[in-house]
C-alpha cells in the first residue's frame, strides 16, 4: 500500500507539470536595510504630523482631463492647490498622532483616511487606504492597502475574493533633503522636504503606465511636530524599499522635482596658470585669453512648444541642467543653455561649445516622449548647428484599437542650422564678450526627431543667441583651424506643409474647357454680408462661376486624421476633397463681383458655397467651416467663412462669419473670361479664437488658390466656364494626409517602426489602446490564480490522506525513502 508520502509527491507533481504553462517569474527586489536609530536614541511622543504629495503632476492632468475623464474621491484626506493638474497640487495627509512614533532620525507615521482614483468609465479604479509613512534617516516610503482593477494575479485574486490586492506595501519612496534630526527647530516642529517616485506596487495599480524612467513623481512635504519623551515603537523590523532610477536628494544630479536645475557655475581658469592652450586659444600658434563663460539661448520652435503645452498635448517638459526663460508658448521663450568654458575651443571664426544638461519633452500623457543629450553648438564662420543626441518614442493613441509607432534616435546629429548675422570679430573678443545669433531652420534629422511634421513651409526654428565672455583685451582669434569642418545640413523636407507632391500646393481647379459652355450650377451660394454691387462704369465684371482650393492647413488635417485625434472630415454642400485641398464652387447671381484693369482683379469678392466638417477625439473636436469667400484689395486680401467650433472641452460655440485669415494675393489675372488666382494665408485673431485656439494668430496656413469665370460686363452670363469640379477623394485611402501622422507632433512616422522591442506598449498604455493586446496577459494571470487555488487544493488533500492514513493504519512515508 502506498504511503502518505507516494501520495503527496504524486499530489505534488501534478501541480508541478501544470506550472510550466503558467509562466511565473519571479523579480528581484532592491531594498535597503532599515536605519532605525539605536536604543540610546530620544523616543518621542508626536502631537501631529502632516504629508503634501501630489502623486504626479502628469498623473493628474491626465486623470481630470477630456480623455481618462476622471477624478478622485477623498475620506478623511484634502487636496490644495489652485487646480487639480497645478504644478503647486498635493493630496494632504494627517497622521494619527496617538499611533505615531519618532525615535530619532527614524520615525513610523499612520496617516488617516483613504483616497480613490478613477478614469476611462472605470478602466482605472484605484483605492488606497491605511496609509503608514516611514522615515527612516534621509529616506521614507509610503506603505498601503490597494484595491484595484487590473490583470496582475494580485488584482484578480483580490476582485474575487474581496480582499485587497496588497497589504502594507509600498507605494511611494522618497529620497529626503535632511533628517529629522537635522532640520528640527526649537519648538518641536521639523519640516522635511524631498523628490518621489512612483514605486512598481502603485505602478501596476495603475496599469503600468509610471515604470522606470516615467515614475518621478511630485515633491513630497513632512512636517512633524513632537512634545516630549514618548514610547519607542518604531518598527525595528522595516525593510525601505527602492524605487526604479531612485537616487539620493543629495545627488549632484537629482535635484527635487519642485526646484529647476541650476546651471553650472562658469568655472574660470588663469590663462597664466594653464600649460596647455586655453579653452579659446587656437590652435594654429595664435594664442587667445581664456574663455571665461559661455551660454545658449534657442526656443526650439514657438508652434512646437505652444502645441506641447497647450490644450491638446497637455505637455511639458523636464530639464536637467537646463533652464527656461519666458513664457512656455510665446515668441519669448527660450531654453537656456550653460557650458564648461574649460571646454569650449575657439579657432578664428570657429568655436565648438558642448552645452550641459539634457531635456526631455513630453506630451499625451506620455504618447510623446522626445529627449535631447549630449548637446553643442559649432560656429563656423556665420553658420552654426544645434547638435545633439535623441531618442524619441511615441505611441499612437489612448483610444482602442491604436497601435504602437515605435521609436527613432539619433547620435550628433544636427537639429537645426543658423546663418548668424555676423561670425566671431577678433574686435568682439578684444572686448571680452561675443554675441552671435540669427535665424534658423529644422533639419531633416531635427524633424525626424520631432515627429516628422516639421517639413518644407514648416520648418522655420526659433533664432538662436549665443554668448562667449573672454578675458578681454589682447585676445586676438588668430587666422583659425584646428576645429573639423561641419556639413551643412538642408531644411527639413518631408512632412510639414508647402509640398505640392503631398498635396499643398494649387490642386487642379479644372482647367478645360475654358472658354464655351455655360456655368455650373452645381454647389451652394453662400449668404456672405460684402458688397458685391456690379458697377460697369468703373470697370466692374459680374462674377458668374467660382472656385476655391484651400487645404486649411496641413499638420492640421494630418493630426485629424492621425492616430492621436482619430478623426475624420466630411463635405457637404458641393464642397469635394481633392490633392490635399477642399474645394469649395459657387454659382449665379451671388458669386461676387471684381474689378479688373490691365489684365488683372484689383478688388472683388468671390464667394464659394459649401462645408467641411472636422471631427476628432471622439466628438470632443468639432469644427465647421462653409460658405467662404474671398475679399480682394488690391494685393492684400481676407479669407471669411461661417465657422463654428467646440472648445478643448467640448462645449459648442457658433462664431459666426468671421475672417478666419489675412492674405497676400500672389497672382490675380485675368484671361479668355477666367480669373487665375493665389494667395498665401497667416491666421487671424479672430480665427484663432474661431479654431479652438489650436494654432496662434500670424501662424502660416495653407495657400488659398481660386478661379472664377466672368461674364463681360455687370449684366449676362459667362462665355467662360470652369470645367467640371475634381473628383471627391475624402474616403480614399491615398495615404497622403496619413503618411505625415498627427499633426504638430508625428507619432507614427514609418522609418520609426523598426523601433526596438523596448518600445512596446505596456500596461495602460497598451490596455487602453487595444484591449486585445493584454488577452495573452489576462490568460497567464488566470492560469496563476488557477495554480494557487490548486495548491491550496493540494495542502487540503495531503491533510485528507494524513487522515485517511491514520484511519487506515497506513504510516506515515519516511522522508527519506520512497515507501
Amino acid at each position: 500500500m502506498p504511503s502518505t508520502r507516494s501520495l503527496r509527491l504524486a499530489s505534488a507533481a501534478a501541480l508541478t507539470a501544470a506550472l510550466p504553462l503558467v509562466g511565473i517569474a519571479t523579480v528581484p527586489v532592491t531594498v535597503l536595510p532599515a536605519a532605525v536609530a539605536d536604543d540610546n536614541s530620544q523616543c518621542q511622543a508626536v502631537s501631529s504630523a502632516t504629508m503634501d504629495w501630489g502623486i504626479k503632476q502628469s498623473f493628474r492632468n491626465y486623470l481630470t482631463g477630456p480623455i481618462a475623464a476622471g477624478g478622485w474621491d477623498l475620506n478623511g484626506v484634502t487636496y490644495n492647490g489652485s487646480a487639480k493638474n497645478a504644478e503647486d497640487g498635493a493630496f494632504h495627509f494627517t497622521a494619527d498622532a496617538a499611533k505615531a512614533a519618532v525615535q530619532g532620525d527614524d520615525a513610523d507615521l499612520p496617516l488617516k483616511g483613504t483616497m480613490t482614483l478613477t478614469g476611462h468609465g472605470g478602466i482605472i479604479n484605484v483605492t488606497l487606504s491605511h496609509f503608514t509613512l516611514q522615515v527612516r534617516a534621509d529616506r521614507a516610503q509610503l506603505l498601503a492597502d490597494a484595491r484595484y482593477i487590473g490583470t496582475d494575479p494580485e488584482a484578480i485574486v483580490g476582485s474575487i475574493s474581496g480582499q485587497p490586492a496588497f497589504t502594507q506595501k509600498p507605494v511611494a519612496t522618497f529620497s529626503l533633503q535632511n533628517t529629522l534630526g537635522r532640520s528640527g527647530s526649537g519648538d518641536g516642529t521639523t519640516t522635511l522636504a524631498g523628490q518621489s517616485w512612483i514605486h512598481e506596487n502603485l505602478n501596476k495599480a495603475l496599469l503600468g503606465s509610471y515604470g522606470e524612467g516615467k515614475n518621478d513623481g511630485d515633491p513630497v512635504k513632512i512636517t512633524v511636530k513632537t512634545s516630549g519623551a514618548g514610547d519607542c515603537a518604531v518598527d525595528s523590523s522595516a525593510v525601505m524599499a527602492t524605487s526604479a532610477g531612485q537616487t539620493d536628494a543629495t545627488s549632484a544630479d537629482s535635484t527635487p522635482a519642485s526646484t529647476p536645475a541650476a546651471p553650472a557655475q562658469e568655472v574660470t581658469r588663469p590663462a597664466a596658470q594653464q600649460t596647455t592652450p586655453a579653452a579659446g586659444g587656437t590652435t594654429d600658434g595664435t594664442t587667445c585669453d581664456a574663455v571665461t563663460g559661455a551660454s545658449v539661448g534657442w526656443g526650439l520652435k514657438q508652434s512646437f512648444r505652444s502645441y506641447l503645452t497647450g490644450p491638446i498635448a497637455m505637455g511639458s517638459w523636464n530639464l536637467n541642467g537646463v533652464d527656461f526663460s519666458g513664457s512656455e508658448g510665446g515668441a519669448d521663450g527660450q531654453f537656456q543653455f550653460a557650458a564648461d568654458p574649460s571646454a569650449v575651443k575657439v579657432s578664428g571664426t570657429d568655436a565648438d561649445i558642448p552645452l550641459q544638461g539634457s531635456m526631455n519633452l513630453t506630451g499625451h500623457f506620455g504618447a510623446l516622449d522626445i529627449t535631447y543629450s549630449n548637446m553643442k553648438v559649432k560656429v563656423r564662420g556665420a553658420t552654426a548647428q544645434f547638435i545633439a543626441d535623441y531618442t524619441s518614442t511615441t505611441v499612437s493613441s489612448f483610444t482602442p484599437g491604436a497601435t504602437v509607432t515605435g521609436a527613432d534616435t539619433g547620435t550628433q546629429v544636427p537639429i537645426a542650422q543658423f546663418e548668424l548675422s555676423s561670425p566671431i570679430t577678433e574686435n568682439a573678443a578684444n572686448s571680452g564678450t561675443v554675441n552671435l545669433s540669427g535665424p534658423g531652420y529644422i533639419t531633416e534629422d531635427g524633424n525626424r526627431s520631432l515627429g516628422g511634421n516639421y517639413g518644407e513651409g514648416n520648418n522655420e526654428a526659433d533664432p538662436i543667441n549665443v554668448t562667449l565672455n573672454t578675458s578681454g583685451e589682447g585676445c586676438g582669434i588668430g587666422t583659425g583651424g584646428g576645429l573639423d569642418d561641419i556639413t551643412s545640413a538642408g531644411q527639413a523636407t518631408s512632412g510639414g506643409s508647402g509640398s505640392a507632391a503631398e498635396g499643398t500646393g494649387t490642386p487642379d481647379l479644372g482647367m478645360s474647357p475654358r472658354v464655351s459652355g455655360t456655368a455650373s450650377t452645381s454647389g451652394a451660394n453662400s449668404a456672405g454680408e460684402s458688397d458685391t454691387t456690379c458697377t460697369a462704369e468703373n470697370g466692374d465684371r459680374k462674377v458668374a462661376e467660382t472656385r476655391m482650393g484651400w487645404g486649411i492647413k496641413d499638420s492640421f488635417r494630418a493630426y485629424i486624421r492621425g492616430s492621436i485625434a482619430k478623426g475624420d472630415w466630411t463635405t457637404t454642400g458641393g464642397a469635394v476633397y481633392s490633392e490635399g485641398n477642399f474645394v469649395f464652387s459657387g454659382a449665379g447671381d451671388a458669386a461676387g463681383t471684381v474689378t479688373t484693369a490691365d489684365g488683372g482683379v484689383t478688388a472683388g469678392t468671390l464667394k464659394f458655397g459649401g462645408s467641411v466638417l472636422f471631427t476628432g477625439h471622439e466628438g470632443v473636436l468639432r469644427t465647421v467651416i462653409s460658405d467662404p469667400e474671398i475679399r480682394i484689395n488690391g494685393s492684400t486680401g481676407t479669407l471669411v467663412a461661417n465657422v463654428e467650433s467646440n472648445d478643448t472641452a467640448g462645449n459648442p460655440n457658433d462664431f459666426g462669419r468671421v475672417v478666419i485669415a489675412d492674405l497676400a494675393v500672389t497672382e490675380a489675372t485675368v484671361a479668355d473670361g477666367i480669373v487665375d488666382g493665389s494667395a498665401s494665408a497667416t491666421l487671424s485673431a479672430e480665427g484663432s479664437d474661431a479654431l479652438a485656439g489650436y494654432y496662434a494668430a500670424g501662424e502660416s496656413l495653407d495657400p488659398v488658390s481660386f478661379r472664377a469665370a466672368l461674364s463681360d460686363d455687370c449684366d449676362g452670363d459667362s462665355a467662360a466656364t470652369l470645367g467640371d469640379k475634381p473628383e471627391d477623394e475624402s474616403d480614399k485611402d491615398d495615404g497622403k494626409d496619413d503618411a505625415r501622422g498627427n499633426g504638430k507632433v508625428n507619432v507614427t512616422d514609418a522609418a520609426a517602426e523598426s523601433g526596438s522591442d523596448d518600445d512596446e506598449d505596456t500596461g495602460l498604455m497598451a490596455f487602453v489602446k487595444d484591449p486585445s493586446s493584454m488577452v495573452p496577459s489576462v490568460i497567464a494571470v488566470i492560469a496563476a490564480a488557477v495554480a494557487g487555488i490548486m495548491a491550496v487544493r493540494l495542502r487540503r488533500t495531503n491533510k485528507r490522506i494524513d487522515e485517511v492514513a491514520a484511519a487506515a493504519g497506513i504510516e506515515g512515508g519516511n522522508p527519506g525513502s520512497d515507501d
